[in-house]
């Protein structure tokens, strides 16, 4: 989610700002300074005589306005706290049309309906409205809706860290649920290995010690085991060191339920998400896919003469097939499509075809079941 932070000049913004990121989440946020003035979290250094020799302020121009843009439109984090000035000018619109939602921080009240109208008519929503002064006394939540605060906030005063303000820990609170962020996990399947015995260790003449884990088909119900026993939920689970496909499918099974989850892809050297995949009738994918059916099995075969290439997995859409039988796939992706195509169908049973071993159970309602290997 990205969330401007705007209002009139001297009410505060980049106290603010400094304030409210030590609590954002560092795995997953940026701060954006889309304005002249230069300054970022380090002008609320303690030491302000300091922080008045080398700030620096430069003009707001049209050209600047775009690289801003650009940079707020490109930004991938969960969470993009965005500093965009003081001044209230249409040149601001396309930060607005960019952003997601906006929060308005002023002295003056009578200037937050103006701030409020203008981010809401360039498609933004008002997350938090925020009255400011510097020796009030003032640190409360006036009112609390589910997306929407309203406050009011004394001593934003540069230099000063306010730790304990219920003010901007409620706005902070607000940003991290509303954006949709979960903690990472990161989940080292060679350690998986070590813990089920399914892992080979030796040392090199150097000493450099060396782990290989390797998965059978009998090791199906113990990955199934270890994973439940977890027991995490809301998180984002990044999953590296696995290199069995089947493994990784009954993984997804597992944490996809009340998770977030990608594998880390050989390819492209990214963590690549696992998610559910658009559906369309067979006959418009018939470039893309074969689609066989029997009394008790539906086989979904990757047709390697058509056009699905590593160029567009991420716009691969899926056959819709009978999901009360068996679904057996075969073809050859990357293991994070291969989990987002058994998580697009319900079906109870599936298998996927390994070669060497035939077509292995990856999801069934009994997890000894995991692992066992089936022909058609």
């Amino acid at each position: 989610m990205k969330t401007i932070i705007c209002g009139p000049p001297h009410s505060g913004k980049s106290v603010l700002i400094a304030n409210l990121v030590r609590f954002m989440p560092s795995d997953s946020y940026l701060r954006i300074n889309a304005n002249g003035d230069g300054e970022g979290s380090w002008s609320n250094n303690s030491d302000q005589e300091e922080i008045a020799r080398v700030r620096t302020k430069s003009a707001n121009t049209a050209e600047k306005f775009a690289i801003w843009t650009e940079n707020i439109k490109k930004a991938f984090q969960d969470i993009v706290i965005i500093d965009i000035g003081g001044k209230l000018q249409e040149d601001k619109a396309s930060l607005f049309e960019v952003a997601d939602s906006f929060v308005v921080l002023s002295s003056n009240p009578d200037m937050i309906a103006p701030w409020k109208d203008f981010g809401e008519s360039h498609g933004c929503r008002c997350l938090a409205t925020i009255e400011s002064d510097l020796d009030g006394g003032h640190d409360e939540i006036v009112c609390r809706e589910k997306y929407y605060l309203h406050a009011r906030l004394s001593g934003l005063e540069r230099g000063k860290f306010l730790f304990d303000s219920v003010v901007i820990k409620g706005l902070a609170d607000l940003i991290v649920s509303t954006s949709g962020y979960r903690r990472s996990f990161f989940l080292d399947f060679s350690k998986v290995g070590e813990s089920i015995g399914s892992s080979l260790e030796w040392t090199t003449s150097e000493g450099v010690r060396v782990n290989h884990s390797h998965f059978s088909p009998e090791h199906g119900p113990l990955v199934f085991e270890y994973l439940n026993a977890l027991r995490l939920k809301d998180h984002r689970y990044k999953i590296f060191g696995l290199k069995a496909n089947w493994v990784a499918a009954v993984a997804a099974n597992v944490l996809c339920r009340e998770n977030q989850v990608s594998f880390f892809d050989d390819r492209s050297g990214e963590f690549k998400a696992v998610g559910v995949l658009p559906k369309a009738p067979i006959s418009s994918l018939s470039s893309e896919w074969k689609l066989e059916e029997g009394d008790n099995y539906v086989l979904l075969r990757q047709n390697m003469m058509g056009s699905v290439h590593e160029s567009n997995f991420e716009h691969l859409s899926i056959p819709t097939i009978d999901e009360k039988k068996p679904l057996f796939l075969l073809g050859r992706f990357p293991m994070w499509v291969i989990a987002s195509i058994f998580i697009s169908y319900s079906n109870d049973t599936k298998f996927l075809f390994q070669p060497g071993n035939h077509y292995i159970c990856v999801e069934s309602g009994n997890s000894m079941e995991l692992g066992m290997i089936k022909d058609l």
